[in-house]
């Protein structure tokens, strides 16, 4: 699978490609073109005659629709996927019950 990412920042180019090939997937000047955009507090996903869109907020939404638009491409010709974040910030959980669960 080729894709070519519009209007992305330079922050997101190096996991782009750390992902590259985790996900299967190159970029290419020829491949399907994908618009992202920033907006606010949603998360969404879209492909629609042969072109997708990923509109997210935070760099780590971007990720997880990344992950979306690949799974779904694989699937169908055309979809729409839009989610409400839960949390304001994500971070790690620490295991601190010393075994005693």
């Amino acid at each position: 699978m080729r894709i070519k990412f519009e209007g992305q920042s330079e922050e997101l180019s190096a996991g782009i490609g750390l992902l590259a090939e985790e996900l299967r997937f190159t970029l290419s000047n020829d491949g399907i073109p994908v618009r992202v955009e920033q907006t606010p507090n949603v998360l969404e996903v879209r492909l629609e005659q042969g072109q997708g869109t990923i509109r997210c907020g935070k760099k780590h939404e971007f990720f997880r629709a990344l992950g979306l638009f690949i799974q779904h491409y694989g699937e169908k010709e055309s979809f729409h996927i839009k989610e409400h974040p839960q949390f304001d910030a994500i971070g790690p959980q620490f295991d601190l019950s010393r075994n005693a669960v």
